[in-house]
Order: structure tokens, then C-alpha cells, then sequence
């Protein structure tokens, strides 16, 4: 591992997702409350008529009713519908009522990214060039293809039952909204300071709104409030806000979070343990107390 070696940032790449939601959202061209099926624009026969209930905010806290625990994860499968075939989205029946329940969605930030497309008239890809990298400085970040491995990246340790190839056979043109990005660990932090630290690519408001969680929700519990693009933990009362969101792909591990007080840190691994969600659960508990000024700091 060098620190200038390309590596993937798995779901760290919802934070790009999220940034464009929010400046769009700020431009007025996007309403938090607005209905996914009006920004989609499709004519299709819903299944499930709650669907119809799913708003944007919804999708952005992962609480508009998929939840792959109990249903399969169909941006999992080799070939998904989404981004490529909406009208898969009529054939669901949702786990939850929309609003009710958080649950981790990878399916909620695809449709996130045909919204952004459908608004912004251009290719995902283009979107985050012009809008987050270009103003960040950026100009490494790339996204990973099905079958390729970059000539500079990394090379990837794998736990069984995982190997090589799960990672390569990733449906990654159907991931642009959800996990296909790499670059640096270095690449990261910088657009993580222009977002939240320099205000380059997120006014004050902007990155306000976009690390609210809800009031009751409590901030004490890991992995418990989860805001339009980051998890909330405060471990006690004079220690600062941690924002942080991971990722896992097969033969990789990454955390990114931001302190109340600016902080940033970026933690990319070409490695993860099979039985993930516990070790990044660790992880970051461990880059929040060693890394995350007490208030009074």
C-alpha cells in the first residue's frame, strides 16, 4: 500500500450522491418533500401504491421502505434494473411504509442518481465531475468498470468465502450513484474539505441541513441516526458531533467522518474480514476517540 495508489471507496461514493442532492436542493430544483415518481417523470403501473409515497428525503435517510434484510438487495444481482430499467421500481412491494423505519439502501441512492440526472439533463458521471470534483481540485477520482482493475490501484487481500472475482463482477455502470468511485484516500479528504470544511461545493445551510438527524433520535448509540448522508454519534456530552459514513466491497474497507469541530479522516483498506459490519463498527469507534477533539479542545 501506497498512499498514492487508487483504491475504492465502495459506498463512500453515496457522499457524492448526497452533495449533489443538497446543492440541488438548495437551488430549489429539488424538494426534500417532493415525490420520486414526479422528478422520474415515468409511466409505469406501481404493484404497491406507497411507493407513490416516497419522497426524496426519505431516500436520502434510507427510510423509504426497502430493507435488504428482509427482501434481496437488487443492486446486488449481476445485471440490476436500476438505473437502466425503472420500470422494475413498479414490480417492488416495499418492506415498510415510507418514513417509518430506517434501513440501509443501496437501491434508494440509485434512484437518488436518476433524479439528479433527470434534473441536472446529463450523465451522473459528468454531474459529479462539474459539480464536486472540478471545484475540489480533484481530478483522479474515477469509476470503477466491471472486469478492470486500474493500472495504479491497489492490490486486494481477499477473506474466504470471498475471492477476486466478486470484486471485478461488480455491476459497477449501474453503481455510479452507490459505490463505483476510487481514487486516493488523500483524493477523499479533499472533497470531504470542500464540502464540509472550505465551503467550496456546500454553503453553511447546505451542510447544516445535510448532517441534521432527527431531534429524539439518540446520538449515543453507533450506528443508530443516520442524516441525508452521515450517521451521528456523540459518545457524551463534552466530547463534538461525529458525521461518518463506511463502505465494503469484497477486499475493501472504507470510513470517512467529520467532527463537529472540522476534523476530517479518511480510512481506506485493501482488506476487509468476511463478517464486516462488526469490524467497521470498531474501526470507527476507534478513529472517534483517537482522532475527535473534546469540545473544550
Amino acid at each position: 500500500m501506497q498512499l498514492d495508489y487508487r483504491i475504492r471507496y465502495a459506498s463512500l461514493s453515496k457522499m457524492f450522491t448526497a452533495v449533489v442532492s443538497q446543492q440541488l436542493i438548495a437551488e430549489e430544483r429539488l424538494q426534500p418533500d417532493g415525490y420520486l415518481l414526479d422528478y422520474l417523470d415515468i409511466d409505469f403501473v406501481v404493484w404497491d401504491e406507497r411507493i407513490k409515497q416516497i419522497t426524496i428525503g426519505q431516500l436520502l435517510r434510507h427510510t423509504a421502505g426497502f430493507d435488504r434484510s428482509l427482501t434481496s438487495d437488487p443492486m446486488l444481482e449481476s445485471e440490476p434494473w436500476c438505473p437502466f430499467r425503472l420500470e422494475g421500481l413498479g414490480q417492488l412491494v416495499l418492506d415498510h411504509e415510507p418514513g417509518s423505519r430506517y434501513a440501509y439502501s443501496n437501491l434508494g441512492y440509485c434512484l437518488l442518481g436518476q433524479v439528479i440526472e433527470r434534473i441536472e439533463g446529463k450523465p451522473l458521471q459528468d454531474v459529479f465531475v462539474e459539480r464536486i470534483f472540478a471545484p475540489a481540485s480533484v481530478t483522479t477520482v474515477q469509476p470503477s468498470r466491471k472486469g478492470v482493475f486500474a493500472k495504479d490501484e491497489v492490490a486486494y487481500r481477499f477473506q474466504e468465502p470471498e475471492y477476486r472475482q466478486q470484486l471485478t463482477a461488480m455491476p459497477y455502470d449501474s453503481m455510479l450513484a452507490t459505490g463505483a468511485w476510487s481514487g486516493t484516500a488523500a483524493d477523499f479528504l479533499q472533497l470531504m474539505s470542500a464540502a464540509f470544511v472550505e465551503g467550496k461545493t456546500l454553503s453553511g445551510l447546505s451542510r447544516r441541513q445535510l448532517l441534521e438527524v432527527e431531534d429524539k433520535c439518540d446520538t449515543s448509540q453507533w450506528r443508530h441516526c443516520h442524516g441525508s448522508a452521515f450517521h451521528t454519534y456523540q459518545s457524551a456530552a463534552d466530547m463534538a458531533n461525529f458525521y461518518w459514513r463506511d463502505g465494503s466491497l469484497p477486499g475493501v474497507t472504507s470510513f470517512a467522518g467529520l467532527s463537529g469541530g472540522g476534523q476530517l479522516v479518511v480510512f481506506i483498506a485493501n482488506s476487509r474480514p468476511y463478517n464486516w459490519i462488526p469490524a467497521n463498527d470498531r474501526l470507527g469507534l476507534f478513529l472517534y476517540q483517537n482522532f475527535v477533539w473534546h469540545r473544550d479542545d
